[in-house]
């Protein structure tokens, strides 16, 4: 992660009396997001690292943010037909999604890696080599592009899997030789998850990066969405300028 993404990251979870309704504020939006630990959470610190950012970037031009957290599968309908959802994060930009969002500058990002067995390392240079293992992956998640078309043309033996504890468990018990996971969201369950930390030790993190995703915020695709992508930039945009020296 960029050292200013991460600077202000923590800014974000420490300033909390920016994160908490403020009556004064001129309007309340209303955004959307999934369960994806450390980055979002209804249980997580200020709802996880993302969701402060997003919060505090929205404080910072004066407005108060709301946030619904649903199945991830629901978010992109849920924008279609509710109006009163302004946007929707994290997102991973592609020019299909591009064509619904007024995409937002980068709120962070999400290294996407392999997660493998101590005892049966892999080896692996290029994308084109995993075709000699089976990967686990999860249900509505984006990969890597040229895994992904592998993957769908039978090219990459994939076992897929509802969430990401679901998928290392699979690695576990021997139904894929490797899952793909963000670096980030693996170091958080193998210390959350009771089945997983007693079993952390069977597991480790290839080397390699299969990708680096960046995040965004989809604001709507219309004229108020416009606005509001240019105002939350502007607030992303102060969190990053250095104080008074």
């Amino acid at each position: 992660m960029p050292g200013w993404l991460s600077h202000f990251f923590h800014r974000a979870l420490l300033a909390s009396s920016l994160l908490l309704p403020v009556s004064g504020f001129a309007r309340t939006e209303v955004l959307i997001t999934g369960e994806w630990p450390p980055y979002t959470g209804v249980r997580e610190p200020q709802g996880g690292s993302v969701t402060a950012v997003v919060r505090q970037a929205l404080a910072a031009e004066g407005m108060d943010v709301r946030v619904g957290f649903f199945g991830w599968n629901r978010l992109r309908p849920l924008m279609a037909t509710n109006k009163d959802y302004s946007g929707r994060f994290p997102d991973y930009y592609s020019p299909e999604r591009s064509k619904g969002c007024h995409y937002s500058n980068v709120i962070g990002e999400s290294p996407l890696g392999l997660a493998e067995l101590r005892t049966r390392p892999l080896h692996w240079s290029r994308v084109e080599d995993l075709v000699h293992y089976r990967v686990g992956t999860v249900k509505t998640y984006v990969n890597a592009p040229l895994f992904d078309r592998l993957a769908s043309e039978g090219e990459i033996r994939t076992v897929e899997s509802a969430d990401d504890e679901g998928n290392l468990m699979n690695l576990l018990n021997g139904a894929v030789d490797a899952a793909i996971i963000d670096r980030n969201v693996y170091a958080y369950l193998i210390s959350r998850s009771p089945r997983l930390k007693a079993q952390a030790d069977k597991m480790q993190l290839n080397q390699k990066v299969l990708i680096v995703h960046r995040l965004y915020v989809c604001f709507s695709r219309n004229e108020d969405g416009r606005k509001l992508r240019d105002r939350f930039n502007r607030g992303l945009m102060s969190l990053q300028a250095p104080g008074p020296k």
